[in-house]
C-alpha cells in the first residue's frame, strides 16, 4: 500500500512587476537623412498614451505628449508623427532631431536614474524654404 503525504505550503512568491518605463523611437526620417526646410518626423512610443488634452487637472502617470527638439528650438506634438519647420535657418552647429516625452505640462519623464525618455538622430542639415502642402502637423 502507497501513501503519499501532503505538506500544506503556500505557492511560491510571484517575481515583482517591474514598472513599464515610457520610451519613444524616432522612426522617420532614417539617421543621417537630408533635412533642408521642413520634414515630417514619426515616432513610435512604448507603455506611454499620446494626448492633446490631458485626462486630468494634472499630469496622470504615462499620458502626455513629447518634443522635438530641433535647431530652431523644439515642437510640441500629440501624435505619432509632427511637422518640423527648418525653414530661414541658415546654418546649426547641432545638426540633430531629438524626442522628448512630457508630461502634459511640459514637465520630462524621467526614469529612476533620472534619465529622460529620448530618442536621438542625426540629420545632414541643408539650408532651405519649406515646400510643403498645409495640413494636419500633429502638433500642438
Amino acid at each position: 500500500m502507497l501513501l503519499l503525504t501532503f505538506l500544506a505550503c503556500a505557492p511560491p512568491p510571484l517575481p515583482a512587476e517591474e514598472p513599464l518605463v515610457p520610451s519613444i523611437t524616432i522612426t522617420w526620417p532614417p539617421p543621417e537623412s537630408d533635412l533642408e526646410g521642413c520634414e515630417t518626423v514619426a515616432v513610435t512610443v512604448e507603455n506611454f498614451t499620446l494626448v492633446e488634452t490631458p485626462s486630468t487637472d494634472e499630469n496622470a502617470p504615462n499620458e502626455g505628449h513629447y518634443h522635438i527638439y530641433h535647431p530652431k528650438g523644439y515642437t510640441a506634438c500629440y501624435k505619432p508623427y509632427c511637422f518640423v519647420d527648418l525653414s530661414g535657418l541658415e546654418s546649426t552647429t547641432e545638426p540633430f532631431l531629438t524626442a522628448v516625452l512630457t508630461y502634459t505640462d511640459h514637465t520630462e519623464i524621467l526614469d529612476e536614474e533620472g534619465d529622460r525618455a529620448e530618442d536621438q538622430i542625426a540629420i545632414n542639415f541643408i539650408p532651405g524654404d519649406c515646400t510643403t502642402a498645409t495640413g494636419d502637423t500633429g502638433g500642438g
